[in-house]
């Protein structure tokens, strides 16, 4: 899956493990019926096929119309095509009548409930069928879908447009059917694609037909499809010039469908029903074959996060040792590594971006029921653990194990830690990081023969320092040679002392001592950090670098030398491992867990209390001022950090199948499916309120900041956000009401 944020145009689908284990079980009917047009296409289908076989979706059929291709070598193409897998069909016209026409054509031989259209030159990634079956099953308000696009080939683009835009319907065509489905019936309830259309843009003509009848789709806000654009697509398609012959096209689409034109179809909105069932059969079948075993990977997100940074070395050291991995993100929100998980594993889903939050449980239980996984490893959040026993109730076979890496005591009370040792009973296995946080659990009745230290280090080799790399980045950030680099990276709230940090430099600063400093990362307290560096920010001293990927975050780590580090919650920080496996020297506070890591000459740990900035300041101050020790104390950090990385995979591979010689002794789980349901129902209500607190906050938050402004210029605003305020506490009020069984308001 492409990055959006540094687009590589060139590593297109499919890659990697793309390939592995996709053949179906069964025969079982299609789910999807890909239906593909093709004219002298040459070999380039062959590129097209290479995604649809790789698809993790594994029922469906292929049925390739040849619309009468004069080229030998389309020709031999299709005809090797029509051998490759048993799913694959290819039809055969007796002459050429056009992309319409060889569409419906391969329409009406059609097995599938959906019907996905790919062009033969185009691409798609491994869990696109997937991701369209399974929004199409639990939308049955939404008649068509697409995604968000790649352009590759002679323009290179990203394209977010689509049925979620349906005020582009009137203007241009919002959505092309080079990688779009639409379910079966709505498609003949409209005719399908109007034949004596020839000189492109037939699909435009579909969306005014589909919505004239009252038919509309959404976008799935994922770049899963990608499309090969061409020069001037006016030499193939005359009509699609962007100019005269476009719009004398448009104009023929506004006299045939004036209500469209009119009134263009609304945005279909997702509603989430207080208290949803969360039951139910799963409703799209995917019999997977099985390979090696597998490791399914819940995650809240994909964010830059030490979860996160954990799940991904974990999956890395899993792979290692020949362990499959699926992931899995069940909340809602920006999920910004989404791309991090798919350069590690193509089996990856948001599954918050094309299923409704009650649809939730019953998507990862379609994950567990196709991969039939091993294990099933809970990488972060609270939903998780709400979800666990409707897992366990529904599917039983797995080991169900948890990783843990801090204590969060401003959340939740600790946090992950506090939620897995409630969940003992649930959990075969608890991963934890760090010994400090295995403690904490014991302490709160988690089960001590069940947790396991095992931290999933960092890939060492790629850690080792570059000093090609180290020159290029310093001076990108004009960081003179021999000026010691002091770099802190964090998400910045409270609990990393953001206040303190800052006055470390400050006083480092008020010494005299020269030095630069990087600060990646945001956060609630980056504000906290430009309030109180501003002067350093100011002279140049220190520069805010915003959040970063990981690689980016590794290159600045070879770029500098000292590493400062301000948490002082329980647990071990991802950050630090990867400061010192790139051979910077630490300054931390001296936190149980830090003494685990920061040892034998890495660094230099300071007592917490009042005078802990000074003793920071002092730290920094003697090793910017001695070069040598700074670099004597990297060479311990990173010797450290290789010690500590030995044998990793074989232990966390140890771990997973420990966890599972656990679930076989332990027998099955007796759960009543309806109370298992029933804290999963609750769980996803919870999460639904959340993130409702979560958007007032910041909306509040923001009042705060432009109140006065609102208030002279915006009166109305007031009223109108006490009623959104009112609405809200109702609509948690009744459903509170419903879980009680006592019916209505009252």
């Amino acid at each position: 899956m492409i990055d959006p944020g540094h687009p590589d145009h060139d590593r297109r689908p499919p890659h990697g493990d793309a390939a592995r284990h996709r053949l179906p079980t069964d025969a079982s009917p299609p789910a999807v019926s890909v239906i593909t047009a093709c004219f002298n296409a040459g070999r380039l289908i062959l590129e097209t096929a290479a995604c649809v076989l790789a698809q993790t979706l594994t029922s469906w059929e292929w049925i390739v119309v040849d619309d009468a291709s004069t080229d030998e070598e389309s020709i031999r193409a299709l005809d090797a095509l029509g051998k490759i897998d048993p799913r694959v069909r290819v039809i055969r016209s007796p002459g050429n009548g056009g992309p319409g026409a060889a569409r419906n054509r391969g329409a009406a031989a059609a097995c599938g409930s959906v019907l996905f259209f790919l062009d033969s030159d185009d691409l798609i990634e491994p869990t696109m069928l997937e991701h369209v079956a399974w929004h199409l099953a639990t939308r049955p308000d939404v008649a068509a879908t697409s995604t968000f696009e790649v352009g590759f080939g002679a323009q290179r683009y990203l394209w977010t447009q689509g049925f979620d835009t349906p005020e582009m319907l009137v203007q241009e065509c919002p959505v092309g059917a080079h990688a779009a489905a639409v379910r079966a019936d709505a498609f003949r309830e409209a005719g399908g694609f109007d034949e004596t259309i020839r000189g492109g843009m037939e699909d435009w003509d579909l969306w005014c037909r589909l919505a004239s009848r009252g038919h509309w789709g959404t976008t799935i806000p994922e770049y899963l499809s990608w499309y090969r654009r061409r020069e001037d697509h006016s030499a193939r398609w005359e009509d699609w010039d962007g100019g005269e012959r476009q719009e004398r096209f448009r104009q023929r689409l506004k006299e045939r469908y004036p209500g469209v034109f009119e009134r263009p179809p609304r945005v279909l909105r997702t509603v989430e029903v207080p208290f949803a069932s969360v039951g139910g059969d799963v409703p799209v079948r995917n019999s997977m074959a099985k390979g090696s075993p597998r490791l399914v990977v819940l995650t809240p997100r994909m964010t830059m996060s030490g979860a996160d940074k954990q799940a991904l070395n974990m999956i890395r050291l899993a792979q290692g040792r020949g362990w499959d991995v699926t992931v899995v993100a069940i909340e809602a929100g920006e999920s910004w590594w989404q791309w991090e998980y798919s350069r590690l594993t193509t089996d990856v889903f948001r599954a918050r971006s094309f299923v409704k939050a009650c649809d939730v449980p019953r998507f990862v239980r379609g994950v567990i029921e196709s991969r039939r996984p091993e294990v099933v490893a809970l990488a972060g959040g609270e939903l998780a653990y709400w979800l666990l026993p409707h897992m366990r109730a529904h599917c039983p076979e797995p080991a169900y194990v948890d990783v843990v890496h801090r204590v969060e005591e401003d959340w939740r009370n600790g946090g992950q830690p506090r939620h897995s040792a409630a969940s003992r009973g649930m959990l075969d296995l608890t991963l934890s990081t760090s010994e400090a946080v295995r403690r904490w659990m014991v302490d709160r009745g988690g089960a001590a023969d069940r947790i396991r230290v095992g931290v999933a280090h960092e890939d060492m080799e790629a850690w080792r320092r570059d000093e090609a790399i180290r020159s290029t980045v310093r001076r990108e950030w004009s960081v003179p040679e021999g000026m010691p680099l002091i770099l802190g990276v964090a998400r910045w709230n409270e609990s990393m002392r953001p206040a303190t940090f800052a006055a470390a430099l400050n006083r480092l600063a008020a010494r005299g001592v020269a030095f630069r400093a990087l600060v990646v990362g945001d956060g609630p307290a980056r504000p906290t950090l430009e309030r109180e560096l501003g002067a350093l920010i100011a002279q140049g001293v220190v520069r805010l670098a915003g959040a970063a990927t990981n690689d980016r975050v590794r290159a600045l780590c070879m770029a500098s030398d000292v590493f400062l580090w301000t948490g002082v919650r329980t647990g071990a920080s991802r950050a630090v491992h990867e400061a010192m496996a790139a051979g910077l020297a630490v300054v931390a506070l001296d936190t149980p867990a830090q003494r685990e890591v920061v040892k034998d000459g890495a660094g230099v740990l300071v007592d917490l209390g009042e005078g802990e900035a000074d003793g920071l300041a002092s730290a920094l101050a003697s090793l910017c001022g001695d070069e040598r020790r700074c670099r004597e104390a990297g060479r311990a950090a990173r010797g450290a950090a290789v010690a500590a990385a030995a044998d990793q995979g074989e232990r966390l591979d140890a771990m997973l199948r420990e966890a599972m010689e656990m679930r076989s002794r332990r027998g099955r789980f007796e759960l009543d499916g309806a109370t298992a349901d029933e804290m999963a129902v609750r769980g996803v209500e919870l999460a639904r309120l959340q993130a409702l607190a979560d958007e007032l906050w910041v909306e509040n938050q923001r009042l705060r900041e432009e109140g006065p402004r609102l208030v002279v210029h915006w009166p109305g605003l007031w009223p109108v956000t006490m009623g959104v305020l009112r609405r809200v506490m109702l609509e948690a009020r009744l459903a509170w009401a419903r879980a009680l069984g006592r019916g209505g308001a009252g």
